[in-house]
C-alpha cells in the first residue's frame, strides 16, 4: 500500500518512475521500508496530537500546576480564605485559573472564586481549592490542594475606649468591645499607662485617677484571651484628664457666740490649685475672706427669721463646690447644713 502511494506521487510531479529490476531485490527492500517510515511520521493520529509528543497540531502546550496551598497558615477565620499557586505554561503564555472549593469533601456551590468567605466556615472544618489553569487556547489538568484544617482562631478587640466613672473624674474605666470567630468566651488583661509609664496591669477594668493631675494622658492596652491563646493587643486613644473639681470638706458651727456668727470654710483639690472663697448667697453685713475663706457675721439684736448661706469655692480652672445652710440668729443654732 505505502508503495502504491510513493509511486503516485511521482507521477503527480510529472516524474518518471524508476522500475526496480528484479535482479535488485535488496534495493526495493530499502525503498519499501523507507516508504513505511515516511508514512508514520508524516501522518497525524485523530486527535491532532502527534504521538509521543503532548502537542496539538498548532505547537500550544498545556499548562501545568505543581502545587497549590490554602492559606493563610494555621487557617483560622480572621479574614477570607485564598490560595497560593504554583503553575508553568512550556510556552509560557499568560495563565489564568478557574476555581472550586470543597469543605469537608464536598463541594460548595457557586464558590468560584480566588477567596472563600470564612462565614461558610468552622472550627475543625476541612478545607480543599481545586484549580485548573488555562492559557487561553488550553487548559490543564484539575489539581486539588492538600486538606487545610481551620484551627482556632484568636479573640480581637475590635474597638476599646476611656470614660470617667464618676463627676469628679476620681476614676476611670474602659469600655471594650471583642470578638471571638469561634464564640469563645473572651478574658482581658488591661495596661494602664499615666504619660505613658504603666501603672497598672491586671483585669480590673478600672483606675483609681483621684491623685493624677489635670493633664495627665491615660491610655489602656487592652489583651484579649480564650482558651486557646493570646490575641492581638490594641491600644485606646489617650485621655487627657480634666480638671478636678475642688471639695469642702469643713462644716459650718452649730451656734452662735454673742450673736456672731465665726465660720472657717476648709476646702480640698486634688489639682493642688488656688482656691477662692466666695459669699454667693448671704444675710446683710457677713463677710468672708476670698483667700482664707472665714466667715464672719455679727447679728443685730433685732435679727429675725431664718437667713440662707451659701458658699463657692472656685480653683480659677472651671472646677467650683458650693455649700448651703441656714441661720436663726434668734434660735442662736444652725438650723440646715
Amino acid at each position: 500500500m505505502h508503495s502504491i502511494r510513493l509511486l503516485s506521487r511521482l507521477r503527480t510531479r510529472g516524474e518518471t518512475p524508476r522500475v526496480l529490476s528484479r535482479t535488485s531485490p535488496a534495493r526495493w527492500s530499502v525503498v519499501l521500508l523507507a516508504t513505511l517510515v515516511a508514512g508514520c511520521f508524516s501522518e497525524p493520529n485523530q486527535s491532532g496530537v502527534a504521538p509521543g509528543t503532548g502537542v496539538s497540531q498548532s505547537g500550544n502546550r498545556p499548562p501545568v500546576i505543581q502545587q497549590v496551598v490554602v492559606l493563610p497558615a494555621p487557617l483560622t477565620l480572621s479574614g477570607p480564605l485564598g490560595v497560593q499557586i504554583e503553575a508553568d505554561d512550556p510556552d509560557r503564555n499568560p495563565l489564568t485559573y478557574g476555581y472550586q472549593w470543597f469543605i469537608n469533601g464536598h463541594r460548595v456551590e457557586g464558590e468560584t472564586q480566588s477567596t472563600l468567605s470564612p462565614t461558610f466556615l468552622k472550627r475543625g472544618d476541612r478545607v480543599e481549592a481545586e484549580i485548573v489553569a488555562s492559557d487561553g487556547h488550553t487548559s490543564g489538568k484539575p489539581y486539588k490542594s492538600e486538606p487545610a484544617t481551620v484551627g482556632n482562631t484568636l479573640p480581637e478587640v475590635v474597638s476599646v475606649a476611656i470614660e470617667p466613672t464618676r463627676s469628679d473624674r476620681s476614676e476611670v474605666r474602659a469600655i471594650v468591645e471583642g470578638v471571638d470567630a469561634d464564640r469563645d468566651a473572651i478574658s482581658y488583661v488591661y495596661r494602664w499607662r499615666r504619660n505613658a509609664a504603666l501603672v497598672v496591669e491586671g483585669e480590673n477594668t478600672t483606675l483609681d485617677t483621684a491623685a493624677f493631675h489635670r493633664g495627665d494622658s491615660i491610655t489602656v492596652e487592652v489583651i484579649p484571651h480564650d482558651a486557646g491563646g493570646v490575641g492581638t493587643a490594641k491600644l485606646s486613644v489617650p485621655v487627657a484628664l480634666e480638671n478636678n473639681a475642688p471639695k469642702i470638706t469643713s462644716h459650718p458651727p452649730s451656734q452662735f457666740e454673742k450673736g456672731l456668727f465665726v465660720y472657717g470654710v476648709q476646702a480640698s483639690d486634688d489639682d493642688r490649685d488656688s482656691l477662692k472663697y466666695v459669699l454667693d448667697t448671704a444675710p446683710s453685713g457677713m463677710t468672708i475672706d476670698s483667700t482664707t475663706g472665714m466667715i464672719s457675721w455679727q447679728a443685730a439684736p433685732d435679727t429675725k427669721g431664718i437667713h440662707r448661706v451659701r458658699i463657692v469655692v472656685q480653683d480659677g480652672y472651671g472646677g467650683s463646690a458650693f455649700q448651703d445652710f441656714d441661720l436663726s440668729p434668734d434660735s442662736t443654732t444652725t438650723i440646715k447644713g
